[in-house]
């Protein structure tokens, strides 16, 4: 699905997003854009380090239908992004307009009382020298990989049947 970018304060926040993400070059089409006002505005947020992405598919089949885990190391950028098109509403909102005025951002927000337990879990396993600390979706995968297959094979199942 794509989403047009008309407003030109959004075009300007997702370039900024581009700016600090970016590894070593970021490339524009427009001539006019203000490179120097961009760079300024991105500064305080870039970080010397990027962080890294990785996606995993999970076994099964059919491949487009297969669910990924997603995983990240290194601090990610925060640049308070306000887009146009995106509303939140009701809790989210004071979520993040709480969540903003903090003097110090923490690294890390869990969400997931599960996912911060099963990263204490892989801690210990790496201390105890059965993974190493960039083996986290390794873990993962060994932890439920047999569970997300069954539910999996549930899934497809219960769309057969109602097919």
């Amino acid at each position: 699905m794509a989403i047009p970018v008309t407003n030109p304060q959004d075009v300007y926040e997702l370039n900024t997003l581009q700016m600090c993400s970016a590894l070593d070059n970021v490339y524009f089409r427009d001539e006019h854009t203000n490179l120097i006002a961009l760079h300024k505005k991105a500064d305080p947020y870039m970080r010397a380090s990027k962080a890294t992405v990785y996606s995993m598919p999970l076994a099964g089949e059919p491949v487009e239908e297969r669910q990924r885990i997603v995983a990240m190391h290194k601090a990610d950028i925060n640049t308070n992004l306000n887009l146009s098109m995106i509303t939140l509403r009701g809790s989210a909102k004071k979520w993040r307009t709480d969540f903003i005025k903090e003097r110090y951002q923490p690294v890390a927000v869990p969400r997931d009382k599960r996912l911060v337990d099963d990263w204490k879990e892989f801690d210990k396993a790496c201390e105890e020298g059965k993974y190493t600390p960039s083996e986290y979706v390794r873990y993962m995968i060994d932890k439920y990989g047999e569970q997300w297959e069954r539910e999996e094979v549930a899934e497809t199942a219960a769309k057969k049947q109602s097919n």
